[in-house]
């Protein structure tokens, strides 16, 4: 993290989630709510690699009263199942051939009566200086959908505004290649639900492939002037036009973006209809308004957009803030804009105390979300021994979610926002990271 004084947020934070407790009904004790609500737990695929880790994972989530598992099945454009379009995950090497993670969370979870969704890594495929091993992998053997600079330059390793490599989501063979690879899982596996993560760019300033911006010339070339013409091939810049055009060129590449998302969408609820289609979402900062958000203008991630289109079931921004407020400020207007699409509150389980997680929870019931989702299973767990211990879950399952409860259907419309609460807290100037 970065620019955080841990103790003077933590002493803010404290202050903030007491706040907030008090404002919305006091004892967590007398709060715990029987009716249905979603209560996810993001898993990332290292704590997947071994039948032994799987089996800690579904004994933690039935202990602790989470109903849904999001577990993350392709994170570096590699595979934590079998026989599908990418290699086998590296960091499985040690296991039998046999090993399926997938598999074994959706038998041993649904055997519990939970909701199993695949997560997958979209556009985010390395971030290592050796590259993948396998010659089946993106990488290896289509280096041209590797996302590059304005300078042409492709980097695998994380830095300086970039976390490392991306597949370019302006070329339409590689966005061909993430809709087989999304709609294989959710064909051939029994999940409840597939989920996208990092469905966006880095930032502005990667997405400048040679193709990406032939395609965007040709798209504009026959909206513009003669003057304009001459203007261009005055410029030397070999991205000369997204800089002559820069909102036309923005939406060019949300619009790329939201491709994936649409066709993923449409092929899914095909084959499987009752598949829920999800997605982790950037929140970054206050909102005040989408259309001025990083997740707009800086990922090109329109997720309000995808909401109002209908083309995501389950919407889960990724509201890891500290400040009560801050974290009311996305999911107040999500639940408000969300059409037919259920919100459910990420929350960052490993910034905050057990308060400050049961503070988030209740104001999302406050706010009409339809549950949280936990990032993540590693944080909430002690991870000195094998056992299901976590105190931050011992005390939710002592208040606010003393009772186990159902998931709420995502295919029925989601009940109407409830009235503006003078309860919920503003955003506070606590000093946030942005994740």
């Amino acid at each position: 993290m970065k620019n955080i004084h841990w103790l003077s947020l933590t002493k803010a934070l404290r202050l903030a989630s007491l706040a907030a407790l008090a404002a919305m009904g006091g004892n967590h004790m007398s709060v715990a709510q029987a009716q249905p609500e979603a209560r996810a737990m993001w898993v990332v695929r290292y704590d997947l690699t071994s039948p032994e880790a799987v089996r800690h994972v579904i004994a933690t989530a039935k202990k602790y009263h989470f109903n849904t598992l999001i577990v993350q099945v392709r994170g570096r454009g590699d595979a934590y199942y079998l026989d599908g379009l990418e290699p086998r995950a590296e960091s499985l090497a040690g296991q039998p051939e046999t090993f399926d993670p997938l598999q074994m969370c959706i038998d041993l979870g649904h055997a519990e009566g939970m909701q199993v969704h695949a997560w997958l890594n979209t556009f985010y495929l390395w971030g290592g200086a050796q590259k993948p091993k396998s010659p089946m992998h993106v990488v290896n053997a289509h280096p041209e959908w590797v996302a590059a600079d304005r300078d042409g330059k492709v980097y695998f390793t994380s830095g300086e505004n970039r976390e490392g490599a991306y597949m370019d989501p302006a070329n339409p063979e590689a966005r061909k290649f993430i809709h087989d690879v999304f709609v294989d899982v959710a064909t051939r596996y029994n999940v409840d639900g597939i989920h996208f993560d990092y469905v966006r760019y880095p930032n502005k300033e990667v997405g400048f492939n040679d193709g990406d911006l032939e395609r965007f010339k040709a798209l504009i070339d026959p909206k513009i002037t003669p003057e304009q013409k001459s203007a261009l091939a005055a410029m030397p810049q070999r991205d000369a036009y997204t800089l002559m055009f820069p909102a036309q060129w923005a939406q060019f590449r949300r619009d790329c973006v939201t491709d994936v998302v649409r066709s993923v969408y449409r092929s899914v609820k095909k084959v499987k209809p009752n598949v829920a289609v999800s997605a982790a979402l950037i929140p970054w900062g206050t909102l005040t308004k989408f259309e001025d958000s990083d997740a707009y203008n800086s990922t090109f991630q329109d997720w309000f957009g995808w909401m109002r289109e209908g083309i995501l079931d389950i919407a889960v921004p990724m509201t890891y803030h500290t400040d009560p407020g801050q974290w009311a400020s996305w999911i107040g207007p999500a639940v408000k804009q969300r059409g037919r699409t259920h919100i459910w509150g990420g929350i960052g389980d490993w910034l905050l105390d057990k308060q400050g997680v049961e503070t988030m929870i209740k104001m999302g019931r406050t706010l009409g979300a339809q549950g949280v989702s936990l990032f993540a299973y590693n944080s909430f767990v002690k991870d000195t021994k094998w056992e299901p211990e976590s105190e931050k879950g011992d005390y939710l399952i002592a208040g606010v979610w003393k009772d186990a409860v159902s998931v709420p259907d995502w295919r029925k419309e989601p009940p109407a926002p409830p009235v503006a609460s003078a309860n919920v807290p503003k955003p506070s100037d606590i000093p946030q990271d942005r994740w």
